[in-house]
C-alpha cells in the first residue's frame, strides 16, 4: 500500500490556484459567449429577418421550438437566453450556409465543430459558476477537438487515442484559440502561463497536460485551419 504525505499548505496552494484558473478561464468563457451572440444573432437577422427565429422551417428539430420564444427580435431573444439553450439554437440551425457563415468567422473549416465546441464551453461555464474544482476534472461533456489543434497540441498513446482529451487542456487550448481569432492581441495565454508558473508543483497532467512539465504552456501560436489540406 502507497502512503502519500499531504501537507496543509500543499493542499492550500492546490486550492488557490485551481481558484484562480477558474476565474481567468471565466473571462475567457464570457468574451466567447459574447461573441458567439452576436455573431449569431448578426448572421440569422441578416439572412432570416429580425423574427426569423420564429420560423420552425430555420430549424432541424421544429418541433423544439413552437412556441418557445417571445415575440422578440433575434438580437433580443439571443441576448437573454441561456448559454446552453444558445448551444442547442445554434446546433439547431437548418441551413448548412448559416451554419458555415458563423463557422467561417471563427475559422473553423469543418460545421460540426462550433455547436460541439459550444456545448462544451456552456458546461464548463457552469462548472465555473457553481465554483466546481478544474485541477484533475473528468469533462463529462467533451468536445470535438479540431485537427490543426491536434497536430500541434496533443499526444496519442500507443493505440493512437489522445491522452488528456477528456481533462481540461484542450479546453484551454480551444479558448486561446478563440480568443485569438476574436482578438488577435488577446493576452490570455500570457497571462494563463504566469499562472503555471507561479505554481510549479502542480501535477499539470491531471489537467490532460503532455507529459513534460515543459509543455504547461499555451505559448505556440495557434495553425491557420484553412492551410490545411
Amino acid at each position: 500500500m502507497e502512503i502519500y504525505l499531504v501537507s496543509v499548505k500543499s493542499v492550500l496552494n492546490l486550492y488557490e490556484f485551481d481558484r484562480k484558473l477558474r476565474l481567468h478561464l471565466a473571462g475567457a468563457l464570457d468574451i466567447i459567449e459574447i461573441s458567439l451572440r452576436g455573431t449569431i444573432a448578426y448572421r440569422f437577422a441578416m439572412e432570416h429577418g429580425s423574427h426569423g427565429h420564429l420560423n420552425p422551417d430555420n430549424y432541424t428539430f421544429k418541433d423544439n421550438y413552437k412556441g418557445d420564444w417571445k415575440i422578440v427580435p433575434i438580437w433580443a431573444a439571443i441576448e437573454v437566453i441561456p448559454f446552453g439553450t444558445l448551444s442547442v439554437f445554434l446546433a439547431s440551425i437548418k441551413s448548412n450556409e448559416d451554419k458555415k457563415a458563423i463557422s467561417h468567422f471563427y475559422k473553423l473549416p469543418a460545421l460540426h465543430l462550433l455547436p460541439s465546441i459550444t456545448r462544451h464551453l456552456a458546461y464548463t461555464r457552469n462548472l465555473c459558476a457553481h465554483h466546481s474544482r478544474l485541477w484533475n476534472r473528468h469533462m463529462r461533456v467533451p468536445f470535438t477537438i479540431p485537427k490543426f489543434i491536434m497536430k500541434q497540441h496533443c499526444i496519442k498513446d500507443e493505440n493512437n487515442q489522445i491522452i488528456g482529451d477528456k481533462k481540461l487542456y484542450p479546453t484551454l487550448l480551444i479558448c486561446d484559440y478563440l480568443l485569438k481569432t476574436i482578438d488577435p492581441e488577446s493576452q490570455w495565454s500570457k497571462k494563463l502561463n504566469r499562472l503555471f508558473a507561479k505554481h510549479p508543483h502542480i501535477d499539470f497532467q491531471a489537467m490532460g497536460f503532455p507529459t513534460k512539465r515543459e509543455y504547461a504552456s499555451l505559448s505556440n501560436p495557434p495553425i491557420n485551419p484553412y492551410s490545411e489540406k
